[in-house]
């Protein structure tokens, strides 16, 4: 496991830096709202730069009988395992977002005039509003671990 704690966190470093450098830039945005094609390619050419040097890594590290193929399956499943609990708290919260919405902070109130007889407490409105925004962070937190989790699958699958 310890192993693969470092892949990971190796993996994680070229990764945040590959992130800064094409997709969180000006350059980035305007080619993502444009689908500029050289944009586009160059994105997809620089992953596969990373899934290349990382599956080679893994094969390495296989051939050196540093890691098993048992290894690789039971982490691979493993962080298949995490995706789905990330991805099944993720719509939890999305509909938690919903219920709030719809009973807080839209008209249903005054749709319905025997939901609420008087408007809604200023505290109550912070309270769903911090709510609202503590889900979001942590949705695009598990967005991003999944997304992570997603790519190491990809370079395993890709190792053998």
């Amino acid at each position: 496991m310890r192993y693969f704690i470092k892949f990971r966190s190796a993996y994680l470093v070229e990764r945040k830096s590959h992130l800064e450098t094409m997709l969180m830039t000006l350059y980035g945005l305007w080619g993502r709202l444009v689908r500029g094609k050289k944009y586009l390619s160059g994105v997809i050419m620089a992953e596969q730069v990373m899934i290349n040097r990382y599956a080679d890594i893994v094969k390495k590290d296989f051939d050196a009988k540093i890691i098993s193929k048992t290894d690789i399956k039971k982490y691979k499943a493993s962080l298949k395992s995490a995706n789905v609990k990330y991805k099944q708290r993720s719509d939890f919260l999305v509909i938690m977002v919903s219920i709030i919405s719809l009973l807080g902070l839209t008209t249903f109130s005054d749709k319905a005039p025997f939901y609420m007889d008087k408007p809604i407490p200023f505290f109550a409105t912070l309270l769903f509003l911090l709510m609202v925004i503590t889900v979001a962070i942590e949705r695009i937190n598990m967005n991003s671990v999944v997304a992570e989790n997603e790519e190491l699958i990809n370079i395993f699958d890709s190792a053998f």
